[in-house]
């Protein structure tokens, strides 16, 4: 424990509240690792549980022009994308409790690295995701706009 406190503290009480001072700091920092991971989650999640009623929704009422399926694949990524990173951050952490020298913890810390990454790269298929269902939903007005029915093309085309 001595080598992770600074040399340069006098007293017993500049080392306590170094410490103490640290350990809020990780628990801070695991504290956003959690939203992070969850918001990773909630995200994803949410837009796959809509993107399934809105689909849910069209069939049943039998308008569907286009299916948004390739941006609920994206979503559906991006939950397995974070949930690997949970995975990844837990072995992180495992490997932090049982460094016992300088490699064992630059290895935990690739570990976390990898996990960050990993929940970067949720939030990016989520944004992809959120692209491609704003394109077919695009897409879907378009040909809904430009489609009539047979008394709109007697009567000269769609009423808009």
């Amino acid at each position: 424990m001595s080598d992770i406190i600074p040399d340069n503290f006098k007293t017993d009480h500049e080392k306590d509240f170094f410490i103490k001072a640290k350990i809020e700091e990780f628990k801070a920092t695991v504290s956003f690792a959690q939203i992070a991971l969850k918001a990773a989650m909630l995200i994803n999640g949410g837009a796959a549980v809509a993107i399934l009623a809105f689909m849910g929704n069209t069939w049943r009422k039998g308008n569907a022009t286009t299916s948004p399926t390739e941006s609920l694949w994206f979503f559906t990524g991006g939950i397995i994308t974070a949930a690997f990173a949970a995975g990844v951050a837990y072995l992180a952490q495992h490997g932090f409790v049982l460094a016992k020298n300088e490699n064992e913890h630059k290895s935990a810390m690739r570990w976390r690295v990898t996990s960050i990454v990993l929940i970067i790269l949720s939030y990016i298929i989520f944004a992809f995701g959120a692209w491609e269902a704003s394109s077919t939903f695009s897409d879907s007005r378009k040909s809904q706009s430009t489609s009539c029915t047979c008394e709109e093309a007697a009567a000269g085309g769609p009423s808009i």
